[in-house]
Formats: structure tokens, C-alpha cells, sequence
């Protein structure tokens, strides 16, 4: 079943790549690239640099706080989140119980996380993205995040978003990036130099629709899979405890 996960996966990600590079129709007219590894890419999108698309007011990439900002955490609700690893892996931001003070918060408000933010994992699990959901505490990034916030005149988030989870060709970036990073980690510049391919505004909408209909077949069959793993788990664990407490009697057998 794992295996099938993971041809599904490649499955979704074939058909992301080729919406994100060429577009949904296979007959619009191609250019060069002008990027060997990139190849021919529809001729009225554009390539552009992630710190090209950032909001100008303020740092647009943001990499969290390091060192003693970051002591003296608390474990209770104080109203105010430390983001970390956890949250943009699962893409849920309820979870973990790091919180600091309202005091901490006032000195780190530069690395605040908004709704319509965008985070990235920066060591361990590289590359993946997150946009934040409305409705999320008041918080800041950890160290181990890289926060970006897009301009929503020049890109769509939901679009730069996919791109930067996603997409076939960002993934080789942060790869590349990764290993010949220092520790293994990026940082506000690599992650700013990230080439992406970029249709018009309106049509970055229109794809990311098209996309969400050529894999939801993909994704339900997922789910399925990893929902079929997850009970086949409870049964084993079930039938362990049912023989080493006695109430399946395995003395025949």
C-alpha cells in the first residue's frame, strides 16, 4: 500500500509539473526559457525571481528569530504561537504547545505570521510550504522558518505556494541550494533566488483550478490508501493486545 502511495505521488507530481511549466493547454505556442534545465515554457508566461514577487513594505523574506530571543518559552497559552517545523510539514497550525510572552512578541514582531503568509521549512524537511489559513493565533516564525510574504499584485499566494511545495523544478532548486548550503540549511537570499515560472495574475487562478481537478482523483485515492494503513495499524495493535492479556486464546494455534 505504501508503494502505491508513493506511484500515486508520482503520479500528481508529473501532472503539476507539466501545469506549472506548460500550462493546461497543449497547443499554446512555446519560447525558450532561456534556462537549460527548464526547457520551453508557454510563450506569454515569464520567468521571474521569488524576491520579485514579494511585497515591498517591510522584509518580504524573513527567516525567524536565533539565539536568546528565543529562551524562556512558555508551555500555557499565553495568546502568542511560536510557528516551527510542525506546523508547515502538516500544514496545521493548531499544533504545538510553544508559546512566548506578550513582552517577547512586541521585540519580535518582524517575524510575525499572518494570514496569506507563506512558510517554508529551512533545515530537515527542505522545501516544504505552507499558506497560512485565516483565523491563525497571533505568533512569529522559529529559526528553523523562513517566512514570505507576496505581493498579491504581482503573483497569486495559492499559486506561489504550489510552486514552492510542489513543483518539480523548485524542488531541484532547494536540492542544489541545500547541498552546497552550510549545514544543510537556506536562507533568506537562496530561497529570494528561486527561479519560478509565471503566467499572467488571472491565469495563475484559472490553473491552480484546473490542477485541483486533474489530481483530486489522485489525492482521494490517497487518502483511501493511507485511511486502509491507518486501521490495518489499529487491528495489529488490537490483536497484540487481545493475545498478551489472554483474550484471544492462541493455546490451538
Amino acid at each position: 500500500k505504501r508503494k502505491v502511495i508513493a506511484l500515486l505521488g508520482e503520479q500528481k507530481q508529473a501532472i503539476i509539473h507539466r501545469a506549472v511549466t506548460r500550462g493546461l493547454d497543449p497547443e499554446v505556442p512555446l519560447k525558450p526559457s532561456g534556462i537549460p534545465w527548464l526547457g520551453d515554457i508557454p510563450q506569454h508566461w515569464e520567468v521571474r525571481k521569488l524576491k520579485h514577487t514579494v511585497d515591498s513594505y517591510g522584509p518580504g523574506i524573513q527567516m525567524g528569530p536565533f539565539g536568546s530571543s528565543l529562551t524562556d518559552l512558555q508551555t500555557s497559552d499565553t495568546g502568542f504561537k511560536l510557528f516551527g517545523q510542525e506546523n508547515t510539514i502538516s500544514g496545521d497550525f493548531t499544533r504545538g504547545g510553544r508559546w512566548i510572552t506578550a513582552g517577547q512578541f512586541d521585540g519580535l514582531r518582524k517575524y510575525e505570521v499572518v494570514e496569506g503568509d507563506i512558510v517554508l521549512t529551512r533545515k530537515g524537511s527542505i522545501g516544504k510550504a505552507r499558506l497560512v489559513p485565516a483565523g491563525v493565533r497571533r505568533g512569529i516564525a522559529d529559526s528553523d522558518t523562513v517566512r514570505v510574504r507576496i505581493d498579491g499584485r504581482l503573483a497569486s499566494r495559492e499559486f506561489i505556494v504550489q510552486l514552492l511545495h510542489s513543483a518539480t523544478y523548485v524542488q531541484r532548486q532547494l536540492e542544489a541550494t541545500r547541498r552546497g548550503a552550510v549545514l544543510g540549511g537556506l536562507n533568506t537570499a537562496t530561497i529570494g533566488c528561486l527561479v519560478l515560472v509565471l503566467p499572467p495574475l488571472p491565469e495563475q487562478m484559472s490553473l491552480l483550478n484546473g490542477l485541483r481537478e486533474e489530481t483530486k482523483d489522485v489525492d482521494a485515492a490517497i487518502d483511501r490508501i493511507e485511511r486502509e494503513i491507518e486501521l490495518l495499524r489499529e487491528y495489529r495493535t488490537r490483536l497484540v493486545a487481545d493475545v498478551v492479556t489472554g483474550k484471544l486464546d492462541v493455546r490451538e494455534a
